[in-house]
């Protein structure tokens, strides 16, 4: 199953500087600490940080990646724990990888969205996607 995903046609209309000025000016404070659970990770609660928003951005950004921002909520609650495994950098804790599937402009997507979890108890989150 699919998850339709409407994307804002003023969101659209924007070149990639502009869209990605919106998003971190804009679209991080309606998303700050807002806080979303996912069936798969029961006693998850992943509150949205501005760091964990700017890396998910940053890296390797794309003009999809940031019309997707909005809807990260929705994303996260909606995808399935696929796998878990250690963190690269500090094995102690670990990473949650999690798959959705998402119909864009009639375009069915899967996004891969990693979080992992902080010293400080904060999840940072990245996503990627691939055709299906």
């Amino acid at each position: 199953m699919l998850l339709e995903i409407e994307l804002s046609e003023e969101l659209l209309a924007m070149d990639f500087v502009s869209l990605k000025e919106r998003v971190i000016e804009d679209i991080f404070q309606e998303l700050l600490d807002k806080v979303v659970q996912n069936p798969d990770l029961q006693d998850v609660q992943i509150r949205f940080n501005k760091n964990g928003l700017k890396h998910g951005i940053y890296r390797k950004p794309s003009q999809e990646k940031l019309l997707l921002v909005p809807h990260l909520p929705t994303l996260i609650a909606s995808a399935t724990l696929v796998k878990k495994e250690p963190q690269k950098k500090d094995k102690n804790r670990e990473a949650f990888i999690l798959e959705v599937g998402i119909k864009v402009n009639d375009l069915g997507k899967k996004y891969r969205i990693v979080l992992k979890k902080n010293p400080n108890g904060t999840f940072y989150y990245d996503h990627y996607e691939w055709i299906i």
